[in-house]
């Protein structure tokens, strides 16, 4: 008989070592400020409405982590990688024309380049929390029905 263990080390996140029920609804709530905010203010004003692409992807994870469902939590992960590097790659173009300017002294690519590097290194923790969370609910729902099907018998 399988045994599921909740508080099992492999669910702990390095982060304090939090359970990653509770840090992915954590970081969930952040993405969605972060995607909200933005998109109400800032990118309306600039007329890039590209960003409001990311509010479904955000809805779709916090559904898929609030009610701990699988398949919302992969498509989240990777629709929201996908729209990181769509996100990434629409700075670095904004930023490159800045170049042209002598008193920028060559450091706007650059320093573009090393925000997106940071922010790609929380996401990745944050779609590994994610990631985590999705193998807590297959090992959570294969230990049920093989209890289930112990009783079965």
């Amino acid at each position: 008989m399988v045994y599921f263990n909740r508080n099992d080390p492999r669910y702990r996140s390095c982060c304090y070592g939090t359970h990653v029920t509770t840090l992915s609804r954590i970081f969930t709530v952040l993405l969605l400020l972060c995607y909200y905010i933005p998109a109400l203010t800032i990118e309306i004003i600039r007329q890039n409405y590209y960003h409001l692409l990311g509010i479904p992807i955000v809805l779709l994870g916090v559904y898929g982590v609030f009610y701990e469902s699988r398949t919302p939590i992969f498509v989240h992960i990777v629709m929201g990688t996908t729209m990181t590097v769509v996100w990434m790659l629409s700075f670095q173009a904004e930023v490159a024309p800045l170049e042209n300017y002598p008193d920028i002294v060559g450091l706007a690519l650059p320093t573009a380049v090393c925000i997106c590097l940071i922010l790609a290194g929380f996401q990745f923790v944050i779609y590994m929390t994610f990631w985590n969370l999705a193998k807590f609910i297959k090992d959570r729902e294969s230990s049920e029905v093989v209890k289930y099907r112990s009783h079965d018998v």
